[in-house]
């Protein structure tokens, strides 16, 4: 049915002819929206049109804001990520508790087997085993920032100590203990300015794996400013320091070029090393490099126009 003719202004993104929702989605979001355009019938009654259409503006404005932020967004990337395992697991706990089980019998396993692991990886999860196989959850308590898989391992069932009659299976036991102990104390105690982990060394690393040519290599591994901006921390710390502001005479030229050619190959390394596994995140998603909002045709080198440079 055609909506009916009215005098009255209508809002923001609603057509005259037909009560639609038309808005145009902003195009550092568009991506992330899925579409570049919002276009929903809103109904033929005026009035409950125009409350659609108020709620729709909010709730859109809203849903840019949001994804305009990219440190919010990441948060929510990093939780989405966190509360998936944890609810497997959660229910792993509902459906097959004695699966679960551990014990200090398990930790050659445990150990060896979490050595692939990035660091936080590996030491949450022997966090978790330390609790169950050893009652001990001091190590899950100290690990700042816990995701939601911590929380839930603390429902995981914990194996009881050897009886005190049987001495050689809790010399056995406190011997374990210890092993795990020390490597607890080894992965807390990795010193960011190993030389293997430093992004330098990654981007050597990440230009063999993508057979960069030598020019480019150069001025991605050797660029002044790449310890300037990272100050070469330890790269799974998914830690980076703040962006130095570009000043001087290249700044006021062309500052957004300037920042890309710096930026732009730490971007591409941590999008490698989330894909290898290197590290959890990827923090250079945080990082927005400038626009100089400038065309291709406004970019591209143009003689001077005689003509428009004559003094009259």
């Amino acid at each position: 049915m055609a909506a009916k003719k009215t005098n009255r202004p209508l809002p923001k993104y609603m057509t005259a002819t037909a009560y639609k929702y038309q808005r145009r989605v902003p195009v550092s979001v568009a991506k992330l929206v899925g579409q570049k355009i919002w276009d929903l019938s809103l109904g033929s009654n005026l009035q409950t049109a125009v409350e659609r259409c108020a709620k729709l503006t909010a709730q859109h404005d809203r849903l840019i804001a949001f994804l305009s932020d990219k440190e919010a967004l990441q948060e929510a990337k990093e939780d989405v990520l966190a509360v998936t395992p944890a609810a497997n697991l959660l229910a792993m706990i509902e459906n097959e508790h004695e699966e679960l089980e551990a014990t200090w019998r398990d930790i050659e396993y445990y150990v060896d087997g979490a050595r692939g692991l990035t660091p936080r990886r590996e030491l949450e999860t022997l966090a978790i085993f330390a609790y169950q196989a050893f009652g001990d959850a001091a190590y899950m308590d100290q690990i700042a920032n816990p995701t939601a898989m911590l929380t839930v391992a603390k429902q995981l069932p914990v194996a009881p100590p050897p009886s005190g009659d049987d001495r050689i299976a809790l010399a056995t036991f406190n011997a374990m203990k210890s092993v795990l102990d020390d490597r607890l104390a080894e992965i807390n105690a990795a010193k960011p300015s190993d030389p293997d982990r430093t992004i330098t060394a990654r981007m050597d690393q990440y230009i063999t794996y993508k057979a960069v040519k030598s020019s480019t290599a150069r001025v991605q591994n050797a660029h002044p400013a790449l310890c300037a901006v990272c100050r070469q921390p330890n790269f799974r710390s998914n830690k980076m320091a703040p962006t130095p502001k570009v000043s001087g005479p290249t700044a006021s030229r062309n500052g957004a070029l300037f920042c890309g050619a710096i930026l732009l190959p730490i971007k591409s390394l941590y999008k490698w090393a989330l894909k290898e596994d290197i590290v959890d995140v990827d923090p250079s998603e945080r990082i927005d490099i400038p626009n100089n909002n400038k065309t291709v045709e406004e970019s591209r080198w143009q003689a001077f126009n005689q003509n428009e440079i004559k003094i009259t």
